[in-house]
């Protein structure tokens, strides 16, 4: 289950997330989807990560998932507890999914790693 966060911090250090998780079945739930094209309009540089975020998003191979609570962080939870992990950066959401027994994994700049806290 992929987070928001992680996809935008992945773009920002310049590390390919999809390579990184290539023997991961990858699902973006749809509100994330939703919340980076809400982040991409504007000028700010959090809006070219979202942009860049979006192109990538469609040249890779990726399950989607539906959303059915808000807000955002509280679908993902949901659907992380279904799926059994979550890759975020965003750690109060990566807190809540340990807390919760799910399998967190967090990018660090030397590369992906589970989160133990």
């Amino acid at each position: 289950m992929l987070d928001t966060s992680i996809i935008l911090l992945a773009i920002a250090w310049r590390q390919d997330l999809f390579s990184i998780l290539q023997e991961w079945k990858l699902i973006l739930p749809d509100c994330v989807r939703e919340e980076l094209e809400l982040m991409s309009r504007g000028d700010q540089r959090r809006s070219r990560l979202a942009r860049i975020a979006l192109t990538l998003l469609e040249k890779n191979k990726l399950f989607k998932a539906s959303c059915a609570a808000r807000p955002v962080d509280t679908a993902v939870l949901q659907l992380a507890m279904q799926a059994g992990c979550l890759a975020t950066a965003d750690y109060p959401l990566a807190r809540r999914a340990r807390e919760a027994g799910v399998r967190v994994f967090i990018l660090t700049r030397k590369g992906l790693r589970t989160w133990n806290a």
